[in-house]
């Protein structure tokens, strides 16, 4: 899938109750538009995956959601969730930011904290996602956060220095459209989303269904579950029935 010749639209925002559900707001009212990106200085009701809540104070961080209409197969959505993490992971690095990683299936972390988010929201009719809402929250010039069980952390905070907004969304978007013209070689976004994922080949420490255990991450099926090895025996979780602990 080539998107050579796309091009983005953004539209501005004081406040919403979240970017995500306005993009399906107005994808309920059949007027959503291939390459439209809401962007936001604040929302009410940000959320992440699971329904956990997103904090971002005013006018300091990336609130955006990106309107896409890719006709994505179903049983290949994941890659679109490795598509995203990746566009964000090479905005990092074009940052020199170090320890830019990919926490499963898609936290951006620094080091092991959290810097950033994605929820991908996707119409699906069919066996084809229609249109695809990639949700994206970066922490950009934020410096204090609540407590959350995986500390919070900024690129003005890994970097030193605070950063124009405006142009991190520019280069931002860039990084995206360059992803989505890589979609139709799997092999390399596999390889890429491997790379970059916390924990890979280290022993460390999970909670499933009550239970805690070391294990080591081998990598992610084709599906997006992941795959996680003890003792020599492999096992697959989906998001709702692992927890990292470390």
């Amino acid at each position: 899938m080539l998107l050579k010749d796309f091009t983005f639209d953004v539209i501005h925002f004081d406040e919403l109750p979240s970017t995500n559900i306005h993009a399906q707001e107005i994808l309920r009212r059949g007027k959503l538009r291939h390459g439209e990106v809401i962007c936001t200085e604040y929302q009410s009701q940000g959320k992440g995956q699971m329904s956990a809540a997103w904090e971002s104070k005013p006018s300091e961080n990336l609130l955006i959601s990106i309107c896409l209409r890719l006709n994505w197969p179903v049983d290949q959505l994941f890659q679109l969730t490795k598509c995203a993490s990746l566009a964000l992971i090479d905005l990092l690095d074009k940052l020199a930011v170090d320890q830019a990683r990919i926490k499963w299936p898609n936290d951006i972390l620094i080091g092991n904290k959290k810097v950033g988010g994605i929820l991908i929201e996707n119409s699906i009719h069919g066996q084809q996602a229609e249109h695809t809402i990639f949700g994206i929250g970066l922490n950009v010039n934020q410096k204090d956060f609540e407590d959350y069980h995986r500390a919070a952390s900024s690129l003005s905070m890994a970097l030193g220095r605070n950063l124009d907004r405006a142009q991190l969304l520019s280069e931002l978007l860039k990084s995206v459209k360059n992803r989505l013209n890589d979609l139709s070689d799997q092999r390399r976004m596999d390889q890429d989303y491997l790379n970059r994922l916390y924990g890979k080949h280290q022993l460390m420490h999970y909670a499933s269904k009550g239970q805690k255990f070391k294990a080591e991450l081998v990598g992610v099926d084709p599906m997006g579950k992941l795959i996680l090895q003890q003792e020599g025996t492999q096992a697959l979780y989906d998001l709702k029935e692992i927890q990292f602990l470390d």
